[in-house]
């Protein structure tokens, strides 16, 4: 049956119900109750009878309106719940089609990453092969662009990092060994390639946090350019590093054990925590730098200029301090050595040449030190 016939259908049977009501409500008194409302005058018990019909009829309808009401309103609720129950089951589904092209889309792009770091990693591997051929290279420019590349990639490749930093460390160690003879500095060329490969190692990304100590022992590294460069934790012990300039640079818990830094100049030097014993800083000027719980044992500081400079917790014991400046006044600029103590001067070697603070230089325990070390220093000359 077509929803046209079912309309007129229904809208037929609502106009004949409406129209059995109208007659019932009209004539259904007399049809019920006819014997007893004959009468045409209509007595009030007619009356009664005819209202308490009308009214019993209307309760009735009404009782059937509402049935038809519930009844509609549950098949609502029914077809609501169906609808409800189809949505969620559409929602499932689709929220399992989801879930199976977000985990497609993960291995994919996993697949993706994967492919990615093999390609990445060949790159890198020929880069690599390549710089250690110009590393190689009897020409100077070759090997230097051989120190350049590998510089990039241990920037780039947090993986090859210490590998790389150990290659640079080799050819330094390799082309700059300290000989047996001190003779001139090196040659130019020599000189040129250990400073870009110096260079390439203190401007490495993440100093520090990389877990690996630079071997640069036994190496000359004579009049090379530290400036601002970063070598902290760095193996330089036994190396020459006469006449290096190291404005900036920072060396906190370096190992400059035995090491030779003569004449070398280190403004602004961040020096905590380095271990100089037994190395020789004669003339070095090292001003307005921070040299707190440095190991000076040993140490040869003759001449050393260390104005303006940080020395709390220094340990000093048996520290050459034969004219060393701790303190200087031009011209009523007072400029002194921060941190030093009676305790520490008292534990070094320290002469009437050594320059040393007023209130330090008048002190007792430093007069008597002072008198029980010239007689040797006379007798050594």
């Amino acid at each position: 049956m077509s929803n046209k016939v079912k309309v007129s259908l229904k809208w037929a049977i609502g106009g004949g119900a409406v129209l059995v009501f109208i007659c019932a409500m009209i004539w259904g008194p007399w049809v019920i109750e006819g014997q007893h409302i004959h009468d045409r005058a209509l007595s009030p018990s007619a009356g009664i009878i005819i209202t308490g019909f009308r009214t019993a009829l209307i309760a009735v309808i009404a009782g059937v309106v509402a049935l038809l009401g519930v009844w509609y309103k549950d098949r609502e609720h029914r077809l609501a719940q169906k609808q409800f129950e189809q949505a969620q089951e559409n929602f499932n589904l689709a929220q399992d089609q989801f879930t199976h092209l977000q985990v497609q889309f993960e291995h994919t792009r996993e697949k993706d990453r994967e492919n990615s770091e093999i390609a990445r990693e060949g790159q890198v591997t020929e880069r690599y092969v390549e710089a250690i051929k110009l590393l190689g290279s009897e020409n100077l420019m070759e090997r230097l662009g051989g120190i350049h590349s590998l510089a990039r990639i241990m920037n780039d490749s947090e993986k090859d990092r210490s590998l790389i930093a150990e290659v640079l460390c080799s050819f330094i160690r390799t082309h700059a060994p300290v000989s047996s003879e001190r003779g001139d500095l090196f040659d130019r060329e020599s000189r040129e390639q250990i400073q870009v490969a110096i260079a390439a190692l203190g401007r490495r990304a993440e100093v520090g946090k990389e877990g690996y100590t630079l071997n640069l022992r036994r190496v000359d590294l004579r009049g090379i350019n530290f400036d601002r460069l970063n070598f902290d934790a760095a193996d330089f012990s036994e190396s020459i590093m006469d006449g290096i300039s190291a404005a900036g640079a920072s060396f906190v818990r370096a190992h400059l054990v035995s090491a030779s830094l003569r004449g070398a100049y280190m403004e602004y030097a961040d020096l905590r925590y380095v271990a100089l014993t037994g190395a020789n800083l004669g003339g070095a000027d090292i001003w307005h730098s921070d040299m707190s719980n440095v190991l000076l044992f040993n140490a040869d500081l003759t001449g050393a200029s260390l104005l303006d400079t940080k020395m709390e917790g220094v340990r000093m014991w048996n520290a050459q301090l034969e004219r060393l400046t701790l303190f200087e006044d031009l011209d009523g600029v007072r400029q002194q050595a921060e941190g030093v103590s009676v305790a520490m001067i008292s534990e070094a070697l320290v002469y009437e040449s050594t320059r040393l603070p007023p209130d330090l230089a008048g002190a007792a325990e430093i007069k008597a030190r002072i008198a029980e070390c010239e007689p040797g220093r006379a007798a050594a000359q």
